[in-house]
C-alpha cells in the first residue's frame, strides 16, 4: 500500500524487513522502489535475487528484463523475456516494449510508477 501512494521510505521499510524473512514477493518490490528511485542496479539485484528464491512469474522476469535492459545487459534481457513468453505470453508481449525500450539505461530507468508490478 505504501509503495502504491508514494511513501517510499515507508514501503522501504517494511518490504526489507520481509525480505529479511525470505520473502521474495518483497524483494520484487525492494527492486520496485529502486527503479522508481532511478536505481536500475539495485532494482536487477533484487528481482534477480527474488527469482533465486523460486520466485517464477512473468510479472517477475518481465522486472528483471526491464531492469536489465535499463544497465545494457541485452543478453540478460533477452533470456528474461524468453522465460516471461514461457510462462505467460500474453504478459510477455506487452510487457516487452518496456523492457526492450532504452537498452542504454534511458527509458527503461525512467519508467512511471503505474509500468511497474508490486507483489
Amino acid at each position: 500500500i505504501y509503495g502504491r501512494y508514494g511513501m517510499m521510505d515507508e514501503a522501504e521499510d517494511r518490504f526489507a524487513r520481509a525480505a529479511e524473512a525470505q520473502y521474495p514477493a518483497a524483494l520484487v518490490n525492494l527492486g520496485t522502489i529502486a527503479m522508481l528511485r532511478s536505481d536500475p542496479g539495485s532494482a536487477y539485484e533484487r528481482y534477480v535475487q527474488a527469482s533465486r528464491q523460486g520466485l517464477e512469474s512473468a510479472r517477475l522476469y518481465l522486472c528483471i528484463a526491464r531492469a536489465a535492459s535499463a544497465l545494457g545487459k541485452g543478453a540478460e534481457a533477452a533470456e528474461a523475456l524468453e522465460n516471461a513468453k514461457r510462462l505467460d505470453p500474453k504478459a510477455a508481449e506487452q510487457g516487452s516494449a518496456f523492457a526492450k525500450a532504452g537498452s542504454s539505461g534511458t527509458r527503461a530507468a525512467e519508467i512511471a510508477s503505474d509500468d511497474l508490478e508490486w507483489f
